[in-house]
């Protein structure tokens, strides 16, 4: 019989498989420009890009260390597992790419910042800050998950309703006992909130006082897409939290995988929806592909009464 989280996942892999086609989907358009002049050849799609192999790469090793062992129909292979340096190299790369994408959100935030608040110099501040950003974001979130690269993998059977469930976590407390992974994580994800919260805040407020800004509708309409992906990261931040304040037992730990593959897919799916949601030039480019002419001239005649300068 099937356990409700075999369901589950397989009707999250329906939905994975869709929104990661849209994910490279939009890369391959943006890359396939080669007009210098197109706004896909700015910071701001740079960043988007760094982004997607985030998200991509931890979509899919997400699935090996969370869905997979929580899918009693396909966990089998984990009732006699060893650790091996292959899961060990999984695991620490799998906690790396959140890290990352934490350095990541914090860029995005500051990018939208400057192309509003620093509209005139947005173009020069980002011709060095953007090969900075994407050194920082690659290299730093190290120092947060170094331990996980050294640390066996378990498996942790757990039984309910009749099924046997597998909590894949690194044996820190036995190699690096003065390492708390809940604590470490939690610094970064609200250190990280705070000052994306910061960078946000200040461009809303100077959008919202600062007359003119009708005139930059695609800055505007970037920065929602930052906003937006802020605010639905939150739960990721809370559940972190809540497992760091009331310590990582089995059963807490446990509860906290049930929850991962939803917040997972949240944190990782969600960019290439709202980039097709704000940016019509993306879904123009999507349209035309799957020879959608007739909504593109649609969405095209509709806009002609929007005036925008597109600075991103």
């Amino acid at each position: 019989m099937l356990s409700i989280w075999d369901v589950i996942f397989f009707v999250q892999y329906v939905y994975i498989v869709l929104f990661l086609s849209l994910y490279v989907l939009e890369v391959y358009i943006i890359l396939q420009v080669s007009d210098d002049r197109s706004q896909f050849r700015t910071p701001f799609y740079k960043l988007f890009i760094i982004g997607a192999i985030l998200d991509i790469n931890f979509e899919l090793l997400g699935t090996i260390i969370h869905r997979i062992p929580m899918s009693p129909i396909m966990n089998g292979a984990f009732a006699n597992y060893q650790p091996t340096l292959v899961m060990t190299l999984i695991t620490g790369i799998a906690y790396y790419l959140p890290a990352a994408q934490e350095y990541l959100n914090i860029f995005i935030a500051l990018n939208r910042l400057t192309a509003i608040v620093f509209n005139t110099h947005h173009h020069k501040i980002w011709a060095y800050l953007t090969p900075a950003s994407i050194l920082f974001t690659l290299s730093v979130p190290l120092i947060s998950v170094w331990y996980l690269f050294l640390c066996p993998v378990v498996a942790i059977p757990v039984v309910e309703d009749n099924h046997t469930y597998y909590i894949l976590t690194a044996d820190v407390a036995n190699n690096f006992p003065d390492i708390s992974p809940p604590l470490r994580t939690s610094i970064l994800i609200i250190g990280g909130a705070t000052i994306c919260f910061v960078l946000y805040t200040t461009t809303a407020l100077w959008m919202r006082y600062v007359p003119g800004m009708n005139k930059i509708d695609m800055d505007k309409r970037l920065f929602y897409f930052g906003a937006t992906l802020f605010v639905f990261n939150i739960p990721c931040a809370a559940l972190q939290m809540t497992l760091f304040l009331l310590g990582p037992t089995i059963e807490n730990l446990f509860l906290a995988y049930k929850c991962l593959p939803f917040l997972i897919d949240v944190k990782s799916l969600l960019p290439p929806i709202l980039l097709f949601v704000y940016n019509k030039s993306i879904r123009y480019k999507c349209y035309e592909i799957f020879g959608m002419k007739q909504r593109t001239r649609t969405e095209k005649s509709f806009s002609r009464t929007v005036g925008s300068r597109v600075q991103v």
